[in-house]
């Protein structure tokens, strides 16, 4: 399973599989014009994940969790979490045999004091 979200110009992202060809929105395509497209990055990403649970129901699962550090540099107030949630993006992609799935919940950031 290679399945990954690519960036297609102007903000718009699709979800590929290099076996499968595009993701419609129900079923694989080889046609690139009826992959569906997302303005969204983490809406296709969400969409992948749910792909790839589906695909892999029943398969052992194994979590991990690490401390994520962010820095911001400046004393401008702003709504880290929701900026993050909104601008952050990450894909992981050529994982070897396993897809890893990646999910950070921002609504727990703290300062640290």
């Amino acid at each position: 399973m290679n399945i990954s979200v690519e960036t297609v110009g102007f903000g718009r992202h699709r979800i590929t599989d290099i076996n499968k060809g595009f993701w419609d929105g129900s079923k694989w395509t080889d046609n690139p014009r009826k992959a569906r497209l997302y303005y969204k990055f983490q809406e296709a990403a969400k969409d992948l994940k749910q792909i790839q649970e589906v695909t892999l129901n029943g398969q052992p699962k194994k979590r991990y969790q690490a401390r994520v550090v962010v820095d911001v540099i400046g004393d401008k107030p702003m709504d880290l979490p929701t900026f993050l949630s909104k601008s952050a993006k990450l894909s992981l992609t050529e994982a070897g045999e396993n897809p890893v799935q990646l999910e950070i919940d921002w609504t727990t950031l703290e300062e640290e004091k």
